[in-house]
């Protein structure tokens, strides 16, 4: 069931060589600027910049109260020094199984998942397997037999399950993966960023979920972030959930490991703390947008054989293309690059997150795209998939 980690990376240099200032990034991660003038017009010009931002250092450690506010703020029992506030949610990912490493070797990454985390097993020698959601929801006995079998001391997932409408945390049908992480001291890494976006329920709070007996045990790790949930990417930061002596052991390592807090970076989170009723209109705007964008592809596409994903949460979702469509020679990043160099379109593979559809050429999209960039893409898939006799890439 478990696959040994083998990861080919694309190359950006290789991609960014083929770009111009007219290429259509369809798998983009940023906002795209017309749906952020939509959503926040004026509200750019809001002032999240203090003095103290501006004239000193500021280190993870010297946040005890705003911890503690951001707690109170969403109404959780979680201790505040079992948070840690950070400028970055890679960083925090980087410095916390760079510090686990001493204690674990055998890791397992459930797929699909960010590419990110395939590279820092790589770069901690970490002996790495993967194992898909779908093998891990049919198969669970064998699943924590493998997890036995195997030795593994860590498993790492995102929240919901990447390019996925799939949650673990959630599902009763994973309590048993829980209770064996908990009794083997397996340790679990939950990179839930992009997680609480449901586009039925809404944005309600920031960390209450987690404020759960099964995730409060000390061998659980979440990691959240509220800039990329606002889609506020430019002022990045970051929170850590995890026992008191993992978080105070990476907010030590930050103070020599990496920068201090940029400017306005603390002053988002103290207008979290102070304003979270903003935020919450902000991102069930955006999630509005996001849903309408689905399911306007879906109907521009319903008599195509372009497939796009059934989506119900988040900014991206899947959209598929056969790949009878393609030289039948043509692996995922040779269709990628050709996709760029004849249609100046770029897209992301998913196979890059250990995602794919059989017989299909899958990519990302980012769902917050303007309406003209939208009516765009579909101009390109409909070219595409009109293309019914014959291979259009040679």
């Amino acid at each position: 069931m478990f696959k040994k980690l083998e990861y080919t990376e694309i190359s950006t240099l290789e991609l960014e060589l083929l770009c111009d200032s007219n290429t259509f990034n369809a798998s983009n991660w940023n906002i795209d600027y017309s749906t952020a003038k939509n959503v926040f017009n004026s509200d750019f010009a809001l002032d999240f910049v203090s003095v103290r931002s501006i004239t000193q250092y500021i280190y993870p450690d010297e946040l005890t109260e705003l911890k503690q506010n951001l707690l109170n703020t969403d109404l959780t029992d979680i201790p505040s020094n079992k948070l840690g506030v950070f400028n970055s949610a890679s960083n925090t990912a980087f410095s916390l199984l760079q510090y686990f490493r001493k204690d674990t070797k055998n890791a397992l990454i459930i797929t699909p998942c960010y590419y990110s985390y395939f590279n820092m097993m790589e770069e901690f020698d970490y002996n790495s397997y993967t194992c898909s959601f779908v093998n891990m929801y049919s198969n669970m006995e064998e699943f924590l037999n493998n997890i036995l079998e195997l030795k593994i001391n860590i498993v790492i997932f995102t929240e919901p399950i990447f390019l996925t409408n799939s949650s673990i945390i959630n599902n009763q049908k994973f309590i048993s993966f829980f209770e064996l992480c908990k009794m083997k001291n397996i340790k679990v890494l939950i990179d839930a960023v992009y997680n609480n976006l449901d586009w039925n329920d809404k944005f309600k709070h920031f960390l209450k979920m987690y404020d759960i007996p099964s995730l409060k045990t000390d061998n659980i790790s979440i990691l959240e972030s509220i800039s990329k949930k606002i889609y506020f990417n430019g002022l990045k930061s970051a929170l850590l959930l995890s026992d008191k002596k993992t978080i105070l052991a990476i907010e030590q390592k930050y103070n020599y490991s990496s920068s201090p807090f940029s400017v306005g970076q603390i002053d988002l989170l103290k207008y979290y703390v102070n304003n979270s009723n903003y935020f919450k209109e902000k991102i069930n705007k955006l999630l509005d947008i996001a849903s309408n964008n689905h399911i306007l592809l879906g109907n521009i596409l319903r008599n195509s054989k372009i497939l796009i994903d059934k989506c119900s949460n988040g900014y991206f979702t899947n959209i598929h293309i056969k790949k009878s469509k393609f030289k039948s020679s043509l692996d995922d990043k040779d269709i990628c690059l050709q996709l760029l160099k004849n249609y100046n379109l770029l897209t992301i593979p998913s196979s890059k997150y250990f995602f794919s559809k059989k017989g299909y050429y899958s990519f990302r999209i980012n769902l917050l795209m303007s309406i003209d960039k939208l009516y765009l893409l579909t101009e390109i898939l409909l070219s595409l998939d009109s293309h019914r006799d014959r291979h259009i890439l040679m």
